[in-house]
């Protein structure tokens, strides 16, 4: 049992891991998001404004 839980601490701690880094460096989400052509397109180009 203990082994067990061990095991599932282990995989939580590896993904909030993953996920502080993620946000940190600026990453996107790995999710699916539905939107239109037009809001992706806007989106990447603020992306671009912003960066330069």
């Amino acid at each position: 049992m203990n082994k067990q839980t061990i095991s599932v601490a282990e995989k939580i701690k590896v993904e909030r891991l993953f996920q502080i880094q993620n946000d940190v460096f600026g990453f996107k989400q790995l999710e699916k998001i539905y939107r239109t052509f037009n809001e992706f397109f806007y989106e990447l180009w603020q992306e671009r404004e912003r960066t330069k």
